[in-house]
């Protein structure tokens, strides 16, 4: 409460401090502990003037580095502000003036970064891709140190921009098959055409529930493997 009052300035090491001392306080638990960084205000996020045009890349890492964290605690704490929100209609009407050169960079188009991701490939190890629907920015390092925490390192980490509209119905079938003119919503189809036919792979596997991962069978031909767990 003291926090979220702002009765005095808090930092995020404050909130580390408060966690390392009451982390084994059998009266307090671990989410509570975690909560009270989300009361924590960070920088404002910089307000675009009328003459600066940004670039691509300064427009990801304004979003990602400072307004995503600062958009979080607006959340937790309904705290409006109108003139960082105006910069973010400046976002959505550059996005749309720029759509068609972003959309045809294979480097700034989330449609070819399967492609991309593929080209650097050597052909003899397995790849897995993991696909999550609708994860906010700012659980992604969670998701980070669960991967490692099973075995995985991270070697490369990169922002792209998501074709419009974002609905699952219309961008995951043109990411998986690296094509805007999808015929149909059949993910296992898709992948395994484009597989075949792009990525010179003979064995590709999809799997979208628990049950077909257990049934699932492994060839030693370096297959893909896609999860899409839409419903876990």
């Amino acid at each position: 409460r003291l926090i979220k009052e702002q009765r005095f300035p808090t930092t995020l090491k404050d909130v580390e401090g408060i966690q390392d001392r009451f982390e084994h306080c059998p009266g307090v638990s671990s989410f509570q502990l975690a909560s009270l960084g989300r009361y924590v205000k960070p920088d404002r996020p910089p307000i675009l003037d009328r003459e600066t045009v940004w670039t691509e890349r300064e427009w990801i890492r304004w979003a990602v580095d400072a307004y995503v964290p600062y958009r979080n605690w607006q959340v937790n704490n309904q705290y409006p502000d109108a003139e960082v929100e105006n910069t973010v209609k400046r976002f959505s009407q550059w996005y749309v003036e720029q759509y068609s050169a972003i959309q045809k960079d294979p480097e700034l188009s989330m449609v070819h970064f399967l492609g991309e991701a593929f080209s650097a490939e050597k052909g003899h190890s397995a790849v897995i891709i993991l696909m999550i629907d609708c994860l906010p920015l700012n659980f992604f390092g969670l998701l980070d140190r669960a991967l490692q925490n099973t075995g995985f390192a991270r070697h490369a980490l990169e922002y792209r921009f998501a074709p419009l509209p974002t609905a699952t119905a219309y961008a995951k079938p043109e990411i998986i098959s690296g094509n805007w003119n999808v015929d149909g919503k059949d993910y296992e189809r898709l992948l395994k055409q484009r597989a075949a036919e792009e990525w010179g792979r003979s064995s590709a596997i999809y799997v979208s529930n628990l049950k077909s991962l257990a049934s699932a069978t492994l060839s030693a031909d370096a297959p893909v493997l896609l999860f899409n767990f839409v419903d876990c």
